[in-house]
């Protein structure tokens, strides 16, 4: 008879787990690249320390430059479909501030790339001459995702607060050197929130509540809110 002990089973549960996710992310992301998925705090903490996360960040803290620069940026949290054209609820939000469009830079708050403009949307990226494909999964610092797949002993506290605090100081970078006069973040997940809080830039943040529920319908209530907010800064 084979024994499998209680840490060994441990094992065997997770390994099953992320199998079945790594076969929901590739159905989720066309074109996936394996190397680019992280499911847990620990696993996002080490991708902000290797490539391509680590150069990403030196590009947008250091070098990107609007192609042509405007003086207000909304910020969209980051979705799971990607390129991020097909995700629902970045069509919302485009479809929301379309009669804004010509006049704002618009870019999504990532976790772990912090922030990609709207023109890499498409997540692919040349780095010294090299093609990079981007396209990514990471639900891995949303603590109610995380605890729900893996378990409770999966979430790492200390670990999100030391990544977040690290996005959140590339965020600062990136709009402390662009010097928008306003930056609008539009997102209902407690997490994008907090990296934006924690970039501690003036940002206003927007709806007035987070999605507790997690699901993509609700994120959809408070884009009046937007459309109000940017008619009054840009009309």
């Amino acid at each position: 008879m084979n024994m499998i002990r209680k840490g060994e089973s441990r094992i065997t549960e997770g390994t099953v787990a992320r199998e079945r996710l790594l076969r929901q992310s590739r159905r989720m992301i066309p074109g996936l690249n394996n190397r680019l998925v992280w499911y847990t705090p620990h696993e996002v903490w080490k991708s902000i320390h290797a490539f391509p996360v680590k150069q990403w960040h030196r590009f947008i803290e250091d070098d990107y430059e609007p192609q042509n620069p405007m003086k207000v940026c909304v910020l969209v949290q980051c979705a799971g479909p990607k390129p991020y054209p097909r995700a629902f609820t970045i069509r919302q939000v485009l479809n929301a501030i379309q009669e804004f469009k010509n006049k704002l830079d618009i870019a999504v708050v990532s976790e772990p790339f912090a922030i990609e403009p709207e023109e890499y949307w498409s997540l692919q990226w040349t780095c010294n001459g090299r093609r990079v494909n981007l396209l990514y999964d990471c639900p891995g610092l949303m603590k109610w995702w995380v605890t729900s797949q893996f378990g409770k002993g999966a979430w790492d506290a200390d670990l999100y607060n030391r990544t977040a605090d690290h996005i959140g100081a590339v965020i600062r970078s990136y709009f402390e050197r662009l010097a928008y006069e306003h930056v609008i973040l539009y997102a209902v997940t407690e997490t994008h929130r907090d990296f934006v809080s924690r970039a501690d830039f003036g940002a206003i943040i927007l709806p007035r509540g987070i999605d507790r529920l997690h699901t993509r319908m609700s994120f959809g209530k408070g884009l009046s809110a937007l459309r109000l907010r940017l008619r009054r800064l840009l009309n």
